[in-house]
């Protein structure tokens, strides 16, 4: 099928709208990395999701746009536009992702420590009453010169006296 240049052209600046389209697909991934979902598994993961979802992007677009002819310039165009997208916009939301995760960190930093400090005076409390009581206390322990069974019966009721 042949198609002027005039639509070739059309054909090519409606390609590197669709890079542009893939690239904002891209940035939840970006997201999800920065988020620290960045194993070989998850990577690999969230890789092969990426590339179905732009190999049925451009399967579409070829067959809406271009009859289901795959040429090299609308390709390029999409490549063009996703690298486009990538090192203009996509700069910005990396930053504000790098600026939006060092805000979280010191946030649960912050909360982290708050907790820690909470609980570890209601610990000590607790342990301090606990002290008090005398069913928690450690039984001194004596050696019995005597009989067995008057050394256990000292050390049995020894326990319960208070």
């Amino acid at each position: 099928m042949q198609f002027f240049v005039c639509q070739q052209i059309q054909l090519f600046v409606y390609s590197v709208l669709c890079g542009i389209i893939i690239g904002i697909l891209n940035e939840p991934f970006r997201f999800l990395r920065y988020a620290g979902f960045n194993s070989k598994t998850e990577v690999f993961i969230q890789d092969i999701i990426f590339m179905s979802a732009n190999a049925i992007i451009t399967f579409f677009f070829t067959l809406c746009f271009n009859k289901g002819d795959v040429r090299f310039f609308i390709l390029f165009g999409e490549l063009a536009g996703f690298l486009l997208f990538r090192y203009s916009i996509g700069m910005l939301t990396g930053y504000v992702f790098g600026f939006i995760f060092f805000v979280i960190k010191k946030i649960s930093v912050a909360v982290k420590s708050f907790f820690s400090f909470i609980l570890s005076k209601l610990y000590k409390t607790i342990r301090f009453i606990l002290s008090r009581l005398p069913l928690f206390n450690k039984v001194k322990k004596f050696s019995c010169h005597r009989g067995k069974l008057y050394c256990i019966i000292i050390k049995s009721t020894n326990f319960f006296r208070r």
